[in-house]
């Protein structure tokens, strides 16, 4: 999920169920809480956290990508929270093709990152 510094890691594992609503409904009460913040306290991180096991040992890993929660809700191209997760560039996730997103997406790195374990499980 996403953790927003100012609100001390809000919403975090709740991402998805802090509101009820669609993403979009979601995303407008986020920029509602930040709208009093700008700059820097506006920072947010996307976190993913991945695990495998095979009932006796068990590998886990967690990926992380930076940014910024936007003003107004922006793209077309993503779901959740993307379309108010904006980049260092100025591009929310929801306004890069698929294939830059799928570069950047902590979802992939942690993919990465676990397979890396289990090549070494």
């Amino acid at each position: 999920g996403i953790e927003i510094d100012a609100l001390n890691g809000f919403p975090g594992v709740r991402t998805k169920r802090w509101h009820r609503g669609d993403d979009r409904e979601r995303n407008l009460g986020i920029i509602e809480k930040m709208k009093d913040f700008s700059g820097e306290d506006r920072k947010v991180k996307f976190t993913t956290a991945m695990a495998a096991s095979d009932g006796e040992k068990t590998v886990s890993v967690v990926a992380c990508i930076d940014g910024f929660v936007a003003e107004s809700p922006r793209g077309e191209n993503g779901f959740g929270f993307d379309e108010i997760f904006e980049l260092e560039d100025g591009r929310t996730l929801a306004e890069l093709s698929t294939d830059e997103k799928n570069t950047i997406s902590a979802r992939r790195r942690a993919l990465e990152l676990l397979k890396e374990q289990l090549l070494n499980f």
